[in-house]
């Protein structure tokens, strides 16, 4: 028992360096290993997904601006008619 603890004590110090932290994040170990090159490559296409995803089209803004001026002027119409017909 008493060698089996010491070669586990030796073999953890051979490669300490390799053991992962246990503060290491879940979207920090893909990255680990990546060279300099493979790094850069792969925050240039996250950063062109978040620009992309970013992105929204005029037409669907003025739509809602639309609706909610339409929607604010009907219910002063209503109100308008409600009290004129009082």
């Amino acid at each position: 028992m008493i060698l089996w603890v010491l070669s586990f004590l030796e073999c953890l110090q051979t490669y300490n360096s390799c053991v992962l932290p246990l503060y290491l994040q879940s979207e920090e170990i893909p990255w680990l290993g990546l060279s300099l090159n493979q790094a850069e490559t792969k925050q240039a296409h996250l950063e062109e997904k978040d620009y992309q995803d970013s992105i929204h089209p005029l037409k669907q803004r003025y739509m809602a601006e639309l609706a909610v001026k339409l929607k604010s002027k009907t219910a002063i119409l209503v109100i308008y008619i409600f009290i004129v017909s009082v």
